[in-house]
Formats: C-alpha cells, sequence, structure tokens
C-alpha cells in the first residue's frame, strides 16, 4: 500500500498534475524572458525598484527593476502573459502578449509622471 501511494505521488509530480503550488506551470515546459528596461519618459532615466506584475496564473509573480532599470521576467512557453508595471508617483502601464514561442522578447517601458 505504501508503494501504491508513493508511485501516486511521483506520478503526480512528474506529470504536472502537482504544479499547482508552483508559479511557473510545469517545468517540463519551456521558460522564457521577457527583459527590457524601465526609465522615466521625461527624463530618460531608470526607474529603479519598479514593481512588474506578470499574469497568466494566478496569483500574479511579483518581479523588480534594478538601480539602472533592467528587468527580466520568467514565462512558460505557450503562455500569453500580462505586464503591469508600477511605481508610486507613475501612471502605472499594462501590456498583454501573445504566446512567446521564442525565448527571449525585450520591451521597455516608458512611465509617465502621475503629475502630468
Amino acid at each position: 500500500m505504501k508503494r501504491v501511494a508513493l508511485c501516486v505521488l511521483i506520478a503526480c509530480f512528474t506529470t504536472g498534475i502537482g504544479s499547482g503550488c508552483h508559479d511557473d506551470p510545469p517545468y517540463r515546459q519551456g521558460l522564457f524572458r521577457i527583459s527590457g528596461t524601465v526609465t522615466d519618459s521625461l527624463t530618460g532615466s531608470p526607474i529603479d525598484s519598479a514593481k512588474i506584475v506578470r499574469f497568466y496564473n494566478s496569483p500574479g509573480r511579483e518581479f523588480f527593476s534594478d538601480s539602472t532599470g533592467f528587468y527580466e521576467v520568467t514565462v512558460t512557453e505557450g503562455y500569453a502573459p500580462t505586464l503591469i508595471v508600477s511605481k508610486s508617483g507613475y501612471v502605472t502601464m499594462e501590456r498583454a502578449f501573445e504566446a512567446l514561442r521564442q525565448d527571449h522578447v525585450g520591451v521597455d517601458f516608458e512611465l509617465v509622471p502621475d503629475s502630468l
């Protein structure tokens, strides 16, 4: 009986049935990247710690830009993600993508200050 239960448990994790608790869909699928920079639309200056939320499964996963404005988000092959980019003092941007079929997509975001 213990052997059967162990086999079922292993089968769940190797087939992806048990992957509901993971952020990304089953590991056997390819992971792609979306990366770029987040900058101020008026000055062109990089925006540090901008929050990039990737949605294609629930809940969304958060990523952040670094001090140079650079960010990188992982996306599972075949999924159509939406990225929402925000930072206090700026207008939030949202961009939806078709299902990714290439290993890297470069996308820059220029955030507009709230005061405009």
